[in-house]
């Protein structure tokens, strides 16, 4: 689902992705990954009503950005 606000309002792009989506783009099982959520190691899903929750692509985003930032922080930091 996407949102773009009208002329004159800040434009927000934002999608929500469900858990099969998310795990598509995580290569982790669907445990793991709630045992990161519950860590504070991983975006926290929004509830959308009984037994529906989405994440926001942003937040999945930026997430796989930090990690690719680590990981290549360390590299350098080893090379």
């Amino acid at each position: 689902m996407a949102v773009s606000a009208t002329a004159g309002r800040v434009a927000l792009d934002m999608r929500f992705l469900k858990l099969p989506e998310v795990l598509s783009r995580i290569p982790i099982s669907r445990s793991q990954l709630y045992r990161m959520v519950a860590a504070g190691q991983f975006p926290k899903p929004h509830d959308l009503g009984a037994r529906s929750v989405v994440w926001l692509e942003s937040d999945l985003d930026s997430w796989i950005a930090e990690r690719v930032s680590i990981t290549r922080n360390a590299e350098v930091s080893r090379g």
